[in-house]
């Protein structure tokens, strides 16, 4: 592990375990969603400013159960377990296997969104960009607030590297519907973070990547999540501090 990457993991691991202290002052930090809000005023974390050339993670929400429509019959039974077969694979970066037990799944049920969802994101790890935009768009067309769809098409959209896909306008639309609907997720919060960065809305996305920090740190996060969100709020502060030095 680089030495950059352990002081980050070090960062993460001291600002959770001052998040869990009664006495903390982010515990003090009531996070109160408001729809009708275009910015949520969360003070900065006390941290040292640390830059790093890296790209983030796409920020995920993958599904992790089944819908219940599916604990009825034996075939459905049966369903379950490849679910939840296919779910592990994809955690654990086998993507284009989660891919086929998903698709396997979809034609017994070709209607269930939630399938074109793990479907969808299966195809994003895979890199097949297209597939899983078509999907994703599948889902919002029969449910335009489905948040993981909106959070995850918004994702995609504003990291994609090429340029014939990537679509910064329709990222920011999709961000913000999400925000709308689930404004204490801080998935949603991480995607705006890097849609307003990709706009050049370096302000914007600092103060994002700042609430979803706070959330994080206030729920049961994985340690890997809270280095991401790290490295993504260091990023746009030097982004912001640069450009005001410019003009």
């Amino acid at each position: 592990m680089k030495i950059t990457h352990l002081r980050y993991y070090l960062l993460a691991i001291s600002s959770l375990t001052l998040a869990q202290q009664p006495q903390s002052i982010l515990n003090q930090i009531p996070y109160r969603p408001d729809p009708s809000e275009q910015r949520v005023d969360i003070p900065l974390l006390d941290t040292n400013h640390i830059l790093l050339d890296l790209k983030p993670l796409p920020e995920f929400e993958i599904l992790t159960q089944p819908p219940p429509e599916f604990h009825h019959t034996r075939e459905q039974q049966a369903l379950v377990m490849k679910f939840q077969e296919a779910h592990q694979l994809l955690q654990q970066g086998e993507a284009e296997s989660a891919v086929e037990i998903f698709k396997l799944t979809l034609e017994s049920h070709p209607d269930e969104l939630n399938i074109h969802v793990a479907l969808a994101d299966s195809y994003y790890a895979a890199g097949a960009y297209e597939e899983a935009i078509e999907h994703y768009q599948f889902v919002l067309t029969r449910d335009p607030f489905h948040f993981q769809s909106l959070n995850n098409l918004a994702w995609l959209f504003s990291s994609v590297d090429d340029p014939e896909i990537r679509n910064l306008e329709q990222a920011r639309i999709l961000g913000e519907r999400a925000r709308l609907i689930r404004s204490n997720s801080h998935h949603v919060w991480s995607t705006l973070a890097q849609v307003y960065f990709q706009t050049g809305r370096y302000s914007e996305s600092e103060q994002s990547i700042n609430n979803a920090l706070t959330i994080a740190q206030q729920t049961q996060v994985p340690l890997q999540v809270v280095v991401n969100y790290l490295m993504q709020r260091d990023r746009a502060m030097v982004a912001r501090e640069a450009t005001s030095i410019l003009q």
